[in-house]
């Protein structure tokens, strides 16, 4: 769950990856990425990161993330937030079965 920008690991370690939808990844996630990668690359900060997926009930897929990130270097960043982003399509007709990853 560590993005690839901050690591370059393309070793796709199970310990990093969940299921997510393209929506849950560019439209949901993105903001909050970028707003670390400019803490790092711009402010040069450092910043602590933990995400922790939310599986209920041996579901195979997960409902969301809590997605937590602390500038260590400024109070008044962007990128100090805790925010719990769900794992949905972005279209309202498609629901996800998190049991089995299915759509319907």
């Amino acid at each position: 769950m560590i993005m690839w920008a901050l690591t370059g690991d393309i070793s796709n370690d199970a310990r990093n990856l969940i299921t997510g939808t393209d929506y849950f990844n560019k439209e949901l996630m993105l903001p909050y990425e970028s707003q670390i990668l400019w803490a790092v690359d711009q402010r040069g900060s450092y910043v602590r990161i933990r995400v922790t997926p939310d599986f209920r009930d041996g579901e195979l897929v997960c409902r969301g993330i809590l997605y937590e990130s602390l500038d260590l270097m400024y109070e008044d960043s962007e990128a100090t937030f805790c925010v719990y982003i769900r794992n949905i399509q972005k279209d309202p007709d498609v629901e996800i079965n998190y049991i089995d990853g299915s759509t319907f």
